[in-house]
């Protein structure tokens, strides 16, 4: 059962990643139909599989050093990299990136506030979705002494993971919390989800592949009852900067959607070698696929593609264009992070949060 666990998870894993770089892209070219489904559960979708796949096994000593090596070590080099690479292009080459992103001078005051390890101030402006990085290393370093004293030390299972979920969701739900180093506020919002997570985690029944097959239209269903919910609404959530017009219902959205996804994708039996590449290299991936899509944005042949944040098409021609103007757009960012991420991965690969592979 471990190794169908781990292949349905690492799909899921690998699905997620490509509707984070989805939906970036879709923001500036897609429809914005198309932008609120995606911005509807994505995010929520990888706190979910991350409290799946999350252990208090290690010691604590091991475990932070670990959580270090694999998401701060990445975070911060590539929140870097991304600065240098950006001022060299706008400054140094004058290429002319999108307004928005040329705010933020002079860059030793930009290279400070990236410590902070929040979006909502601007302080990632070069790779924005860094933010990610700090925020899950905030909430799996406030999840674990919960989990490893509390849930594990007396026993109470997936009622721990349940009840822990459902309290921290009514606090954020009734208190405005303020912006907070290392994406605290975010981590908060999106510990629910870590939470579900742990119950699929904790629980053999749900982890198994293709357990039921009644849940497929089960999980069609639900998918498609996320979809016509996002459609009622003109505003999408935005995680990385707590934006959210009414955060219960919001959360409501997104777990129908997720519910669905994992449900279906739980019943992939057949090993899909792309997604689960995809899965295991999303660190790469994530910290890269930004990039590409700015200069596409820049880029004289296809600066006319990319429009203003939030357009609306003008017919349903345009819309189906337009999506799939995304996709190939979408596949092309994929397949530079890809390559870009095994040739740091054979040279140096402790930016990725990597081990030197050993010499045989």
């Amino acid at each position: 059962m471990q190794k169908e666990r781990l292949a349905w998870i690492d799909i899921a894993r690998g699905f997620g990643i490509c509707l984070i770089v989805l939906g970036h892209v879709n923001q500036y070219c897609g429809p914005r139909i198309v932008y609120n489904y995606i911005y509807s559960f994505h995010v929520p979708l990888f706190f979910l599989i991350s409290g799946l796949v999350f252990s208090v096994a290690s010691p604590p000593k091991e475990f932070f050093f670990k959580k270090i090596r694999t998401l701060l070590i990445p975070f911060f080099v590539f929140a870097y990299l991304s600065m240098l690479v950006f001022y060299i292009t706008t400054d140094g080459l004058g290429i002319d990136l999108p307004f928005r992103y040329q705010l933020y001078h002079p860059i030793w005051k930009a290279a400070l506030n990236v410590i902070y390890g929040s979006t909502i101030q601007g302080h990632l402006f070069a790779n924005t979705p860094l933010w990610f990085l700090p925020c899950i290393f905030a909430l799996q370093a406030i999840y674990y002494p919960i989990e490893k004293y509390l849930i594990k030390k007396y026993n109470w299972g997936v009622y721990g993971h349940i009840s822990l979920g459902v309290l921290v969701f009514l606090i954020v739900s009734m208190i405005p919390l303020p912006d907070m180093p290392f994406s605290m506020s975010q981590a908060l919002h999106m510990l629910p989800f870590f939470a579900l997570g742990r119950v699929i985690g904790c629980t053999p029944s749900l982890l198994k592949t293709g357990a039921k097959r009644q849940e497929i239209p089960l999980a069609l269903l639900l998918i498609a009852a996320g979809f016509c919910l996002s459609l009622k609404e003109a505003h999408s959530p935005s995680v990385s900067t707590n934006m959210y017009l009414y955060y219960a219902f919001d959360m409501f959205k997104a777990a129908i959607s997720c519910t669905g996804w994992i449900l279906l994708l739980r019943h992939w039996k057949n090993r899909n070698e792309a997604f689960i590449y995809l899965g295991k290299n999303t660190t790469g991936i994530l910290c890269l696929h930004k990039l590409p899509i700015l200069f596409l944005q820049a880029w004289p042949l296809t600066v006319t593609i990319f429009k203003p944040p939030f357009w609306e098409a003008a017919s349903t021609a345009e819309a189906v264009l337009t999506t799939l103007i995304t996709l190939i757009a979408a596949a092309l960012c994929i397949l530079l992070c890809v390559a870009a991420g095994e040739l740091i991965k054979r040279f140096c690969p402790i930016i990725l949060g990597l081990k030197k592979a050993k010499k045989a």
